[in-house]
């Protein structure tokens, strides 16, 4: 099946189109894809050299990344997860153990530690998102707390910027603002985009 054409929609009619598609899979698919999607990224070379690896908790109908974050953990690699600071703002915690997180007022698992925010270079950073694509443009949620991140820290450009999804997620063209960082790949159940 090729990619989902949706061209001419807002990105608020996008991201409720694919955030339904998403709905749409049940939880024994979501999980199955998300494990086939991980398959795909612990085989990236970008990845058997990483060190530092910035993620994120999936959340909802998001591909699931917990039992993946703590894969990477138990395999020696150091990971930061982010927590959202303040209305435009959030930071990322080095994640040690799984009573490290904790789920925020609206139910999204984020760092719960006590130490300061993680002050490494990532050597590459998982982005969550609602659709994604080929020209490697991420539509996010509307909050604009990934690509603020990148620009303030300067990491839009030296950081392995890559979107985890599924292939539902992957449309013709994604709408997009100045202001929006692209990723540099794309990793569904069914492909590395790159």
């Amino acid at each position: 099946m090729g990619d989902i054409v949706l061209l001419g929609d807002t990105k608020e009619i996008m991201r409720k189109r694919i955030v339904l598609l998403r709905e749409c899979m049940t939880p024994v698919e979501r999980e199955k894809a998300s494990y086939y999607a991980f398959d795909r990224f612990f085989k990236l070379p970008e990845y058997q050299t990483a060190e530092n690896i910035f993620a994120f908790a999936g959340y909802g109908s998001e591909v699931a990344t917990m039992n993946s974050v703590f894969k990477m953990i138990n395999s020696g690699k150091k990971v930061s997860l982010p927590k959202v600071i303040d209305e435009k703002h959030m930071e990322f915690y080095e994640v040690r153990r799984i009573s490290d997180i904790k789920k925020n007022s609206i139910g999204i698992p984020e760092p719960e530690v006590e130490y300061p925010p993680s002050d490494y270079k990532p050597d590459m950073m998982l982005i969550p998102g609602c659709a994604f694509d080929r020209d490697f443009n991420r539509l996010g949620y509307g909050r604009g707390y990934f690509d603020r991140y990148l620009r303030e820290k300067g990491y839009e450009k030296f950081v392995w910027k890559i979107a985890m999804g599924f292939a539902c997620q992957v449309v013709e063209q994604v709408p997009t603002e100045e202001w929006d960082v692209p990723v540099d790949m794309i990793i569904t159940e069914k492909e590395v985009i790159r």
